[in-house]
């Protein structure tokens, strides 16, 4: 089965600059482990390895609650779905690491926090 895609009703990040609070951190994927004598031994844990994405998108109230449907019914909060890198602008996919988060901007104007997988 396909994963469903980001809504096209939602907002996308054209460039990932800093007002898009865009920031992408890779997992290491290695495991460490300090001997009796000598250096630390390093190896992959795995081969494929998760970035953690975090960003920032400015929407409406109908937007977000768009989002919410997204989120609750669509992806029953658990599921990947497909977007873009927003390095590469290819296609990817994503899963979200923990529920989104709304702050007020203006009148019928929200920053919505999200904080998200890249899956290898």
């Amino acid at each position: 089965m396909a994963n469903p895609n980001w809504p096209t009703t939602l907002p996308d990040i054209q460039y990932p600059g800093a007002s898009s609070g865009y920031h992408r951190t890779a997992d290491s994927g290695i495991i460490r482990t300090k001997m009796d004598a000598g250096p630390v031994k390093m190896r992959r844990r795995f081969t494929a390895v998760r970035e953690k994405v975090d960003l920032q998108i400015d929407m409406t109230s109908s937007q977000l609650a768009d989002l919410k449907t997204f989120y609750r019914n669509t992806l029953s909060k658990v599921l990947p779905f497909d977007w873009i890198d927003h390095y590469t602008r290819g296609p990817a996919t994503y899963r979200f690491v923990s529920p989104y988060t709304v702050t007020p901007l203006a009148t019928d104007m929200w920053k919505v926090g999200l904080s998200l997988e890249l899956m290898p």
